[in-house]
């Protein structure tokens, strides 16, 4: 089992066994996304926002996920909300790479 995959079994458990912690459903999410596991770490992030909906990276993430999945208006609905709490938050970074993927 490669390195990668021991992490996301890791994170898998964690996540299983606190559904409630929106850090172990996130750090799945990106190394699912690592591991080119698009569909599976929509999921993880999906269920990050349900527990945690002003964590603005994550919505980044999910973004682009959906992007890769093909599923564009999903997406975009996602980046635009995305795009408006990272804002009022001041978190410049993920909101500027929302911005960037919104107009491509």
């Amino acid at each position: 089992m490669s390195q990668l995959a021991e992490r996301i079994a890791q994170f898998r458990k964690m996540a299983t066994d606190d559904p409630e912690n929106e850090l172990g459903h996130f750090r799945l999410g990106q190394l699912l996304a690592e591991d080119g596991q698009h569909a599976e770490a929509a999921t993880a992030f999906e269920r990050t926002l349900e527990l945690s909906p002003q964590f603005s990276k994550v919505y980044q993430l999910l973004g682009e996920c959906l992007v890769k999945l093909g599923q564009k208006d999903k997406a975009v609905g996602v980046l635009t909300t995305g795009w408006k709490t990272a804002d009022e938050r001041g978190d410049k970074m993920p909101r500027d790479a929302m911005t960037k993927l919104l107009t491509e």
